[in-house]
């Protein structure tokens, strides 16, 4: 009895344990089953969640090779070395300069700001000048057909010996070389807006303003840095008549002497000879290339061809066959900013 009754006990014992096994599976089926609803609810309360986490996942396995098809795709050029080497080089268009400087010397310090300004109104008609004195400096404000210009005086040579080292590029008398080595004061005379005028209509005006610094006693000479230019007072002042009569009576005058400097040098077996200040126009500058021809002759021609180009705006351009004379042609031939003048044999 004792033994059946120990195996009765045993057999009781482990029902029991069964029977707490099928309870604890039974709550963990229900706690998965909790879970399982719980996140099909949160599906249908945020729909658009669920989606972006679909599309990150499927992001997150795309191919290097699918990125590099995608990024090929998208892209609207592909970079072509050789490409920019067969592009058609575009051709060199000469840039109008907006600026206008001058320095105008003295041989003293002397600097009549009354006699400058009757000059101006009883020389060339100019009436609206304005005295400014700032800093120990005087300078006049001068506005002529919708430009402003400065007269800055400074009661010292020009820096550097800049005018002195250009007499040597220069053909000037004696006596005025002599007052630009010995200047002691210097105008500079400039234009300080941006004009709504053609460039030689504002050249003109600086002319004149120019030309009445010329003529005052103490001047020694008209120094043009950007063209390297120096012109005697008496060189100066000989186009103010033309210039005004042309004002006057509507003429097509322009002083180009005062805007051009033109320079002979030699060359394989002859002479060349080459403008200066054309370019400031927006035109190109024009070369005797290579001549044999007497060094006035080619001045005269190429002062010629100057005032047709500038003045007369005569459109000489590369290919073009021009006349030098009764019995010689040449050829014109662009290169960079230059027409050379080519004679033909």
């Amino acid at each position: 009895m004792g033994l059946f009754n120990n195996k009765k006990n045993k057999k009781a014992e482990t029902e029991v344990v069964l029977d707490h096994k099928a309870q604890e599976l039974e709550q963990s089926d229900d706690k998965v089953m909790e879970s399982q609803d719980e996140a099909a609810s949160q599906e249908l309360k945020n729909p658009e969640g669920k989606k972006m986490e679909e599309e990150k996942k499927k992001a997150a396995k795309r191919t290097v090779e699918q990125i590099a098809a995608e990024a090929i795709a998208n892209a609207t050029e592909i970079p072509n070395a050789r490409k920019k080497q067969e592009q058609e080089v575009k051709k060199y268009v000469p840039k109008v300069n907006e600026g206008m400087l001058g320095f105008a010397m003295f041989k003293d310090v002397v600097f009549d700001v009354e006699e400058i300004i009757k000059r101006l109104k009883e020389e060339v008609g100019i009436t609206d000048v304005q005295v400014d004195e700032r800093e120990k400096m005087v300078s006049l404000i001068i506005k002529v057909d919708g430009d402003t210009f400065a007269c800055s005086h400074m009661a010292m040579p020009v820096p550097r010996q800049e005018a002195q080292r250009q007499l040597q590029f220069n053909f000037v008398e004696p006596e005025t070389a002599q007052d630009v080595k010995d200047h002691q004061a210097f105008i500079v005379l400039s234009r300080i807006n941006d004009s709504v005028l053609i460039r030689k209509k504002a050249c003109n005006s600086f002319s004149k303003i120019a030309t009445v610094l010329m003529g005052l006693d103490n001047a020694a000479a008209m120094f043009l840095p950007s063209l390297n230019y120096i012109i005697s007072p008496n060189r100066y002042r000989a186009f103010l008549p033309q210039m005004m009569d042309a004002q006057q009576n509507g003429g097509n005058f322009f002083p180009i002497l005062l805007w051009e400097n033109i320079g002979l040098y030699p060359d394989q077996n002859g002479l060349s000879g080459c403008t200066q200040g054309l370019n400031d126009f927006g035109l190109f500058e024009l070369c005797l290339y290579n001549t044999k021809r007497d060094p006035k002759n080619m001045y005269m021609i190429l002062m010629q061809m100057s005032v047709k180009y500038l003045v007369e705006e005569f459109p000489f351009k590369n290919g073009d066959v021009i006349r030098l004379d009764e019995t010689h042609e040449a050829v014109l031939k662009e290169q960079n900013n230059i027409l050379y003048i080519i004679e033909l044999q």
